[in-house]
């Protein structure tokens, strides 16, 4: 896996808001390079269930997003990575909210 897209990408891609040159980045990496992660899942459904149009938020999601991309878990081995690397940043006074290392943007 060598692209593991936040919240931020997904959301952009669904509200349909991506540039042109962005669209034909995404398009140029291979589907088993793209990923989100099982915490990504979440914040998607989150901000789904706060807007005025939910249910379609999360059908779009349901039927365009998750068919083509694989969703990787927040398992043992992430958390142990995601508190290390959240230690570190502490000791260099660097605050990351938990959600965004569980992500995995500072691997």
């Amino acid at each position: 896996m060598k692209y593991l897209f936040d919240t931020d990408v997904i959301s952009v891609l669904m509200k349909r808001k991506a540039s042109k040159s962005f669209l034909s980045k995404l398009k140029a990496i291979p589907s088993e390079d793209q990923g989100i992660s099982a915490i990504t899942v979440f914040e998607i459904y989150y901000g789904a269930h706060k807007s005025p149009n939910s249910q379609r938020f999360i059908q779009l999601f349901e039927s365009l997003i998750l068919p083509q991309i694989a969703v990787l878990p927040f398992d043992d081995t992430a958390a142990r990575i995601a508190i290390k690397v959240r230690t570190e940043l502490e000791k260099q006074r660097i605050t990351i909210p938990p959600a965004d290392l569980q992500i995995g943007r500072s691997r």
